[in-house]
């Protein structure tokens, strides 16, 4: 396994991506994983900071 550090922005960057790849079926099965992966860490990302715009 292998923990990757990113920036909220450079995630979108790589989800949006990733993403476009997938819709046109041109993502390798094994990037998959990643995608879903990225899809769940941004938008755990997001929940935080929509609490403090909340606030």
């Amino acid at each position: 396994m292998v923990d990757l550090k990113l920036s909220e922005k450079e995630a979108r960057a790589l989800l949006n991506l990733l993403d476009g790849e997938h819709y046109w079926g041109e993502l390798p099965e094994v990037l998959e994983r990643v995608l879903k992966a990225l899809k769940r860490a941004v938008k755990e990302a997001k929940r935080p900071q929509e609490a403090k715009e909340a606030a």
